[in-house]
């Protein structure tokens, strides 16, 4: 699979992140039932973060920033994950259904908009 190794320095605002490559997959590393997933937890990173199986030459293994330099949003993404480490009922390890009709559309109308400007 891959690792996304996450450094969330303090002060938010010179957070940054950095993916390191496990595994070399063009297309077809995941299965059907774990892409909607990884689609919901892009919702979740707010459109901030873009998946590389949907680039014009996909790669599973990378995720990329989708934001242009100096754009607000990877600091209030940054704040809202910070956020879950104060409440145990939200963030990962909790239980949320991507199968959410609700849920399922945010995927879906961010997974178009990030194709649409496929790189």
């Amino acid at each position: 699979m891959y690792e996304v190794e996450v450094d969330l320095c303090r002060p938010i605002a010179d957070c940054e992140a950095h993916l390191t490559v496990v595994r070399d997959v063009a297309r077809g590393g995941f299965f059907p039932v774990q892409t909607p997933v990884i689609r919901d937890v892009l919702v979740e990173l707010e459109g901030v973060v873009r998946w590389g199986g949907d680039d014009n030459k996909p790669d599973e293994s990378l995720f990329h920033l989708d934001v242009p330099p100096g754009d607000a949003r990877p600091t209030a993404v940054a704040a809202k994950l910070y956020g879950w480490q104060e409440d145990p009922a939200r963030g990962a390890g909790t239980h949320v259904d991507v199968q959410d009709p609700r849920r399922r559309k945010a995927a879906d109308d961010l997974h178009h908009r990030q194709v649409g400007k496929s790189r």
